[in-house]
């Protein structure tokens, strides 16, 4: 005879936030051994499909294969604490407001004489650069040309002075005339000597404050640091030959 294998069969149903378990116990006639020539007096099941609950045994009990064990255990659902949750981030609304002016733009950074005032950015000359950084009293331009040292030898003019900064090796060279020597390492302490002092020690009258006087030496660099010293120690009427000795040696030979 064919022994009875208990079968035990579980099902999970989910249905509203319960869970079912439902437990299927059944005594089904499976046969050891068929006999040979034969069934066995047991009458088979038909196979139970073990992936739906709608099989008609499972609820019918007139059903030959109906089990009176069939329960159904409901299991309790404990929702989860909202104490023990994450509270959501709060909404909350962001407003800017600037309190500094905005950059500016590529253009007037790169530009800015188109975002200024043309005054303010004006062009202006060398010579304008030392009218406005020297107030001389003398009506004529600091840069002397060589066509007004020209004119002074020629007249002999005696209010304006000429004095050659260059030193001693290079006045024997040749010199512009009438002018006198005192090398650009002694002008500063030459202006501040008194009148006989210096005209003892240079060989010509100490000139004033007020009056015209002209550097020159052999390109011009040395005779512009003696301008700038007389400047600033408050002589108004200095002038520099920016051409020197090189500018008038060159066009004093073409005329």
């Amino acid at each position: 005879m064919a022994s009875l294998i208990p079968i035990l069969y579980k099902y999970k149903m989910s249905q509203h936030q319960h869970q079912y378990l439902v437990e299927i116990e059944s005594s089904l006639a499976v046969p050891e051994m068929a006999p040979k020539g034969g069934m066995s007096d047991c009458r088979m099941a038909p196979s139970i499909p073990r992936t739906s609950l709608d099989h008609p045994w499972a609820y019918n009990q007139s059903h030959p294969c109906f089990s009176p064990s069939l329960s159904f255990h409901p299991l309790t659902f404990t929702p989860f604490p909202k104490s023990l949750l994450l509270p959501s981030p709060p909404s909350r609304s962001y407003s800017c407001k600037a309190i500094s002016p905005a950059m500016p733009s590529f253009t007037s950074l790169a530009i800015p004489a188109l975002y200024q005032t043309s005054r303010q950015f004006a062009p202006r000359s060398m010579a304008a650069l030392r009218q406005a950084q020297y107030s001389s009293k003398a009506s004529k331009p600091d840069v002397v040309t060589f066509e007004e040292i020209d004119t002074l030898i020629h007249k002999k003019d005696k209010k304006v002075v000429l004095i050659d900064v260059r030193e001693s090796g290079e006045v024997a060279q040749g010199v512009i005339p009438t002018s006198h020597h005192v090398p650009l390492a002694n002008i500063q302490e030459a202006l501040s000597l008194p009148e006989k002092e210096f005209e003892a020690r240079f060989g010509f009258k100490k000139f004033g404050k007020d009056d015209e006087v002209i550097f020159y030496c052999r390109s011009g660099r040395r005779s512009g640091m003696a301008f700038e010293l007389a400047k600033q120690l408050g002589y108004n009427g200095v002038r520099n030959y920016s051409g020197s000795w090189l500018d008038y040696e060159s066009k004093a030979k073409s005329q």
